[in-house]
């Protein structure tokens, strides 16, 4: 007797039939198959017959609605158990064609490149992202309300080839990779297609400036997807980390073997839970190093794929705004010293019931830089609402740093149209937060001042994000006692102003586009009312050109009045008063889509009662396919009443792409402000998606100063320590 899945092809090849006829130009019935497609590249004859066709593709750089220099045709259909797609990307000078990168994860703005988004639950708020490069390389990330990341990692097979009439790819979507709607007949879809040669980019639906592929209720419409089946929806990976590490002024070696596992099990098409165990994360690529002159606190992204996944979720508020997050992940498993803290397990639930999104963590962070046993919880919740907007909740518990306690709750709306004018995007929002602070016993104890706080924040923004006209506006205020133990913040006891007015005329020839930007910025004390800082920066020309080149000049006047001095430099505190000063910046961007590419910059001014040079800049040699080198440089020469000083940055990127799926990259960063090297060696082998092995190499260096070994000049460099890690991780899916 027939199968189900079979019944349920069966209707599904009728409707396919049936709805032909009823397709719109930004509407497609995908067919199902009952041969899969060899994912390699090429689109062999009779592979992809019977697929559905996408080819109404409209220029929208560097002309608005004008017609494609170059055809662009899509392919589509699926099975039970993967949607297809197939890229053929017509291009008459294919020896033009940019194709040298063919890491997983890379930026691929220099080659060309199609990005794909994919709104598996048509909520037209949440999408997968996808990109394909025509040199092999792939890349995927998480789209929310305002709200992306291109550090998620999904399993999913893509394979590229360039041939005389241009360059073509093929890439098969897994079903178990993908949360779906319970009933998920239709997909959101859009395509975006970036030839690099004369810088056009082109768009499937909605083509316009003002919607660009990431405004996810702008996409087109696929059906069908009925027919996809996540099946018991089960992914166990177990992984082996084996490390050996060494503090060379020990002169002993040690080591571990750690296992661990991750599983996630959906619950629903929809509702996944995840499970961590002896969570590992020596695969995580290192932070960039910042040179931090400012008296606030530096900002590092998440990069750790289990608090990655299903981020969009947990985003609150208006997340792109990295001043301020009620909650930041990256708080877990770090101690109060900045070293990592162990984590020992983490769960957590995430998707969607109908219009409810949600998303439950609950994490147990070891014992570190004498905090005690942690125990870690984030809930957020939020409801679709009108036809683009949300309404939510953001609730977290816990202090990762600190024997203390700490709990957070916020609400949050944020509206959002494509519609207003008829072809206008606005965005607009609030949200509040309080926070309640218990401090440590012991605390107490040494301190007898220290008590419970109570704080709270709350921001209005509204965004006018059009083409060639752009508006920002954002009003916040940030209590004294305001502590999110597991967000981030910069400022506190404040209220803060910001604008943002950006023209961008479009003049043609040689010029694509000018840009004026204004950007006033005040803040000021709640306690006495007084100005803290106030800001004007404004860019009186900045002009793009049809190559892709950028030239500009910009121009600060600043005013900063500090309540409380602040240590700059070793050995140079800046004190309490008001500084009055104004910078000028000039900066050239050089398009990334020649063999040579990078951007130039340096600026001159006052600085806190004296004056501040610097000048910088970064150079990227691709000198073929499956190679390229970047170096970093940042020089400021500060001259201060309290104490002149210099500061370097360097930075030195080497990339080996081997094949796709085999990639070595070697980072080396020096500054003269800790003066230690660092040197980061990682090599990721990809044998299939979802079963990797990485080798990593962490090696620091200082001078014999830093380490107290002065007595030994004879070499200056000095090892400090070496940590080298092989990991193996291998997914199981049912």
């Amino acid at each position: 007797m027939p199968s189900a899945h079979w019944y349920r092809l069966a209707i599904t090849l009728l409707l396919s039939a049936l709805s032909v006829r009823a397709q719109t130009p930004y509407e497609r019935f995908v067919p199902p198959t009952k041969t899969a497609p060899e994912i390699d590249g090429v689109l062999k004859p009779g592979e992809w017959d019977g697929a559905v066709i996408i080819d109404n593709f409209t220029q929208v750089e560097p002309v608005e609605g004008a017609k494609p220099s170059e055809r662009t045709v899509i392919h589509l259909m699926c099975d039970s158990d993967n949607l297809y797609i197939a890229l053929q990307c017509f291009d008459s000078k294919a020896d033009e064609i940019r194709a040298n990168l063919q890491t997983r994860d890379v930026r691929l703005d220099p080659d060309d490149h199609v990005e794909i988004i994919l709104d598996t639950f048509h909520d037209k708020r949440n999408a997968y992202f996808l990109q394909i490069g025509a040199g092999g390389a792939k890349g995927d990330g998480l789209l929310g309300p305002n709200f992306f990341t291109k550090d998620w990692d999904g399993i999913w097979q893509a394979r590229s080839s360039v041939n005389e009439s241009g360059w073509m790819a093929e890439a098969a979507i897994p079903a178990k990779t993908i949360s779906m709607g319970s009933t998920h007949e239709s997909f959101g879809l859009n395509i975006q297609r970036e030839i690099k040669r004369t810088n056009e980019r082109i768009q499937w639906s909605s083509p316009r400036r003002n919607t660009r592929i990431f405004t996810v209720s702008a996409a087109g419409v696929i059906k069908g997807m009925g027919v996809l089946d996540q099946g018991i929806g089960l992914d166990i990976k177990p992984f082996l980390s084996v490390k050996r590490s060494r503090h060379w002024q020990d002169r002993e070696w040690g080591g571990d073997v750690e296992p661990g596992f991750d599983l996630v099990y959906k619950i629903t098409e929809s509702l996944s839970a995840t499970l961590t165990v002896n969570t590992d994360f020596a695969e995580t690529e290192v932070d960039d190093r910042i040179v931090n002159l400012t008296r606030f606190s530096s900002f590092f992204p998440e990069k750790r794929d289990f608090f990655l996944e299903d981020a969009n979720i947990f985003n609150f508020g208006t997340g792109r705004y990295q001043s301020f997050l009620p909650f930041f992940s990256r708080r877990i498993g770090l101690a109060a010293d900045g070293t990592p803290a162990p984590i020992i397990a983490g769960a957590k639930i995430t998707g969607r019931i109908g219009d409810l999104n949600i998303g439950i963590l609950d994490v147990v962070q070891d014992e570190a830089a004498g905090v005690g046993l942690k125990n870690l919880a984030a809930v957020r919740a939020y409801l679709n609402v009108l036809e683009e907007s949300t309404l939510g909740v953001l609730m977290t518990h816990g202090d990762p740093r600190t024997d203390g306690d700490n709990a957070l709750a916020g609400l949050d709306f944020n509206y959002r149209t494509r519609k207003l004018f008829g072809d206008k995007v606005l965005r607009a929002g609030a949200f509040v937060v309080a926070s309640h602070d218990t401090p440590a016993p012991e605390d107490i104890l040494n301190d007898p001042t220290l008590s419970e706080e109570y704080g709270y924040a709350y921001r209005l923004h509204l965004e006018y994000p059009n083409d060639p006209i752009e508006l920002r506006l954002r009003y916040r205020e940030v209590s004294e006692d305001y502590r999110p133990d597991m967000g981030f913040v910069r400022r506190r006891g404040v209220r803060e102003v910001f604008g943002r007015l950006e023209y961008g005329p479009r003049v043609g020839g040689a010029i694509r586009r000018f840009e004026f930007t204004l950007e006033p910025m005040a803040v000021w004390r709640i306690d006495d009312g007084e100005i803290e800082t106030l800001e004007l920066e404004f860019t009186p020309l900045m002009v793009e050109l049809e190559s892709g080149d950028k030239f500009g000049i910009e121009v600060s006047p600043t005013r900063e009045r500090l309540v409380d001095s602040f240590e700059i430099f070793d050995g140079v505190t800046i004190p309490v008063g008001e500084y009055d000063f104004t910078r000028v910046k000039v900066s050239a961007d050089f398009a990334d889509k020649r063999t040579f590419s990078g951007r130039l910059q340096a600026g001159t001014g006052g600085f806190y009662g004296g004056s501040r040079r610097e000048i910088g800049g970064e150079i990227t040699w691709r000198p073929s396919g499956g190679f390229r080198i970047t170096a970093e440089c940042e020089y400021n020469d500060i001259k201060l009443p309290e104490g002149d000083f210099d500061t370097t940055l360097f930075a030195l990127s080497t990339n080996f792409d081997f094949t796709p799926d085999l990639s070595w990259s070697i980072l080396v960063q020096w500054d003269d402000i800790s003066d230690s090297i660092g040197l980061n060696s990682r090599v990721r082998w990809i044998i299939e998606p979802g079963n990797e092995v990485f080798f990593v190499i962490n090696h620091s260096m200082a001078t014999a100063e830093d380490l107290n070994l002065a007595q030994d000049r004879n070499f200056r460099l000095r090892h400090i320590q070496t940590e080298m890690t092989v990991k193996v991780a291998w997914t199981f899916r049912f």
